[in-house]
């Protein structure tokens, strides 16, 4: 029943993703953020506008923890609901205690999405994902039991990768996705290698 309003704070990415056309250092646009005075407008507006909720549209809107909770604890913010494409890092994500994730919930935060990229561990590392299939089972079993949605991200087609390797990213997505039998707390979005080229 909420009203949603997509907001965008930001174009490009600070991180160096080989696979990823979106990241500044391959295509060699700026990383750049919108300043807090114009988002805390912005976010007025969109209350008085009747907004329940915003989705975040971009590649990267927060680079760590601590600026996704200055959004969320943001007067303006207070009061709404945040979700869809709130992007971190997959390892940065898994090394959070569930008492974090709960504070972000608690903030308003109901739906998180990170980069898995591969099911094979080894391919992940090539990808320069350095984070175990254990921890990302893990976070995603955290994130269903908060009660926080998540929409991971897997890439086909890495040079190198097997048949084997992408039928596996595939199952992976799917089990991901479908761990609970309620297919609403996670989704998964494929992609081919370097997409949006």
């Amino acid at each position: 029943g909420l009203t949603w309003y997509a907001l965008t704070l930001s174009r490009g990415c600070t991180f160096k993703c080989t696979f990823c056309a979106g990241s500044s250092s391959s295509n060699g646009a700026p990383y750049r953020r919108v300043a807090h005075q114009t988002l805390e407008a912005e976010l007025e507006n969109l209350r008085n506008l009747g907004a329940g909720g915003v989705r975040i549209i971009d590649d990267l809107p927060f680079t760590n923890f601590d600026s996704l909770r200055t959004f969320l604890r943001s007067p303006s913010q207070s009061g709404l609901t945040a979700q869809g494409d709130v992007n971190l890092p997959v390892a940065l994500a898994s090394l959070q205690a569930p008492e974090e994730w709960h504070e972000l919930k608690s903030l308003g935060l109901s739906t998180i999405s990170f980069g898995v990229e591969a099911a094979d561990q080894q391919l992940r590392l090539q990808l320069g994902k350095r984070v175990s299939t254990e921890a990302i089972y893990r976070l995603t079993e955290t994130l269903q039991g908060i009660g926080i949605g998540y929409k991971t991200y897997f890439i086909l087609g890495s040079p190198g990768e097997s048949r084997l390797q992408a039928c596996n990213s595939l199952f992976m997505a799917r089990m991901l996705t479908y761990r609970t039998g309620d297919h609403r707390d996670g989704r998964a979005a494929i992609f081919a290698y370097k997409p949006m080229t």
